[in-house]
């Protein structure tokens, strides 16, 4: 009965060290085939924010090789007009960028204006190879569109670009 029972300890333990051992496989495979799905989805990314912000203000560069298939976007969250002087702010219900490509000989050419809510993406698809950066062209709050007449700035908590 000894014997008995000591096999059955043995034949468990092998079993549960045969179970571990493809609990492990199976994991690394599912790590393996999500970190690929990842890397395919964007070839870069850059979190950052903006505080001060007047119209024509512009992004930090980045270069894309187009070397996938991912959209070049911009999200900014925790949008906000800032009255400069007064302390003043107010939410903001839409914001425009343009994004820029340096062109060499002639630098930084619009690639087009997008606008969207913060929160929402601000999307030129998929672009050809390059280096770009993105401008500030201004914001609407409350039906009215806040361009570059002065006196206020904008802040972003989150400014998030993907390429």
């Amino acid at each position: 009965m000894r014997n008995s029972a000591r096999n059955k300890h043995i034949e468990w333990s092998v079993m549960t060290s045969k179970l571990l051992k493809a609990s492990v496989a199976i994991a690394a495979s599912v790590a393996l085939t999500l970190g690929s799905v990842s890397a395919a989805t964007a070839e870069g990314q850059r979190l950052s924010y903006m505080v001060g912000w007047s119209v024509g203000a512009r992004s930090n560069s980045w270069a894309d090789s187009d070397g996938d298939a991912a959209k070049t976007r911009v999200r900014l969250t925790g949008v906000e007009i800032y009255f400069v002087g007064t302390g003043l702010t107010k939410s903001v219900s839409s914001v425009q960028l343009q994004l820029l490509k340096d062109t060499w000989g002639v630098g930084y050419v619009s690639q087009g204006n997008k606008t969207a809510a913060p929160g929402s993406y601000q999307d030129w698809g998929r672009v050809s190879a390059g280096t770009y950066k993105y401008q500030y062209n201004g914001s609407t709050s409350g039906g009215v569109f806040y361009g570059a007449n002065g006196g206020w700035n904008i802040n972003a908590d989150n400014a998030n670009i993907y390429w």
